[in-house]
């Protein structure tokens, strides 16, 4: 049995398929690339800065909390990793390199490994500033937010990286 669209129904399911079929270019995923690791590369020293003195405990707001500052720190160097290489990844994807495909894999399933595991990991720490023991719970959010965004962007980033990549599986210049 098969369900009936409304006009307004279709149009928007239409709209939909364009919008796939519009974003599914390797040439895309290199614009788009190219900005996100622009962004990400532009964040790094504001967020270098701030985690290496928490760590090396020469200011901040954030009391010691030894795995805490050891995440910052190492969540820091994969981020600034991460948009390296996905920066020349998608500058490769928009000249249609043939080495910017498996880049650009290696990029997506990093981000897919790093993103979840930092969010994972904020939630704990969230959960930990709200206990008695911990420290100020406003302070900590505002902290992670810049975190949480490049866990979540760079997840959905690689995820759509991977669906492209494998779409077009043949190597960048054909698809499959």
């Amino acid at each position: 049995m098969s369900k009936s669209f409304t006009a307004d129904e279709a149009r928007s399911i239409d709209l939909g398929h364009e919008l796939l079929e519009q974003l599914d270019s390797v040439r895309d995923v290199g614009v788009i690339g190219t900005g996100l690791a622009i962004l990400g590369l532009v964040t790094f020293p504001f967020a270098g800065i701030s985690v290496t003195s928490e760590y090396l405990r020469t200011a901040g707001t954030i009391p010691d909390r030894g795995v805490m500052n050891t995440f910052g720190l190492l969540a820091t160097a994969a981020g600034c990793g991460l948009s390296l290489l996905a920066l020349v990844g998608a500058m490769g994807c928009m000249r249609m390199r043939t080495w910017a495909r498996p880049v650009m894999v290696i990029y997506a399933v990093g981000s897919l490994i790093v993103g979840p595991v930092g969010i994972g990991f904020l939630i704990a720490m969230i959960a930990l500033a709200q206990s008695p023991q911990g420290m100020p719970h406003f302070t900590y959010r505002i902290e992670a937010f810049p975190v949480w965004v490049g866990c979540v962007v760079g997840s959905l980033y690689g995820a759509w990286v991977l669906w492209v990549m494998r779409r077009w599986a043949g190597g960048i210049g054909s698809r499959q």
